[in-house]
């Protein structure tokens, strides 16, 4: 895939049904204990001619990326809601990884809810989302707790 507004190669990194333990949720009996979620996600990001192996800014290495992202988790104070948690997930991707190009996040707890495989959230960003949202003040806390 080309990314047309620069020319670049795009390579899009996937991950599907990763589970996690994650401190979430905002009724009584989903706070004190991780509950998993499952994630999905898509990561688009620029492919340079040459990368070398150990160089880690020029590509998205998968099993790097989400053992950084359990760590990530783990270390997250609790969190309302799914739709809170992606948008923290995005900007700590784009703020550890500078080959991240667009990120496309699916989340759901694993708990299966009556009538429904599956409820939960989608959000995608790109980095210049990532980078307007930036400069925002009220993304100032948000964005030091991803660095």
């Amino acid at each position: 895939m080309i990314n047309e507004s620069c020319g670049e190669q795009l390579c899009h990194v996937f991950v599907e049904a990763l589970s996690l333990p994650v401190h979430i949720g905002i009724y009584p009996e989903e706070k004190g204990a991780a509950q998993p979620v499952v994630f999905d996600l898509d990561i688009g990001c620029r492919v340079e001619p040459g990368v070398r192996d150990d160089d880690t800014d020029g590509y998205v290495d998968y099993e790097t990326y989400c053992a950084l992202l359990a760590a990530f988790l783990e270390e997250e104070p609790h969190t309302g809601l799914l739709e809170q948690l992606v948008v923290k997930i995005a900007a700590w991707s784009f703020a550890r990884m500078p080959a991240i190009e667009s990120i496309r996040i699916r989340a759901h707890k694993a708990k299966v809810r009556q009538r429904a495989a599956r409820m939960g959230v989608a959000f995608y960003w790109t980095r210049l989302d990532y980078v307007r949202w930036c400069a925002r003040p009220r993304a100032s806390a948000l964005r030091q707790a991803a660095l």
